[in-house]
């Protein structure tokens, strides 16, 4: 396993969580368009009532599913350790633009996940329950 084949892994792990990214932005074209997606078979995964629903006329039921059911999550997460091996391949090697554009590509993703994250907790626990957290004890 020489060089070549090192960054040729490295750039499989790219293109699996370049997938993962694509599949998760477009989402709702992939819908409407009745095309299979890694992000809607998730979503069906883990919640089968969805299936036999007619996807584009319930699209937000499913992004509910999709990010309130932390699946968006997930698909982030499993799309940075993608990233991470693919960098984790090619640390002896000398392809400092290609380690740069790994670290540029996988901060889109932190970034994702962190604003996804965020507005989840931030909807789900009301005025009332972020007052509450905020509270400190003498």
């Amino acid at each position: 396993a020489g060089p070549l084949d090192a960054l040729a892994r490295s750039i499989e792990q790219f293109d699996l969580a370049s997938y993962y990214w694509d599949d998760l932005t477009d989402w709702r074209k992939d819908i409407a368009d009745r095309t299979p997606s890694l992000t809607i078979g998730y979503v069906l995964d883990a919640y089968p009532q969805l299936r036999g629903e007619d996807l584009a006329a319930n699209a937000d039921e499913f992004a509910r599913a999709l990010y309130y059911g932390r699946v968006a999550e997930l698909l982030l997460q499993t799309g940075i350790e993608h990233l991470d091996r693919a960098r984790a391949l090619v640390a002896d090697l000398a392809v400092d633009d290609w380690r740069a554009w790994l670290a540029s590509f996988r901060a889109d993703f932190v970034a994702q996940h962190r604003e996804i994250k965020q507005i989840v907790e931030r909807n789900l626990c009301g005025p009332a329950v972020r007052a509450q957290r905020e509270l400190t004890v003498p």
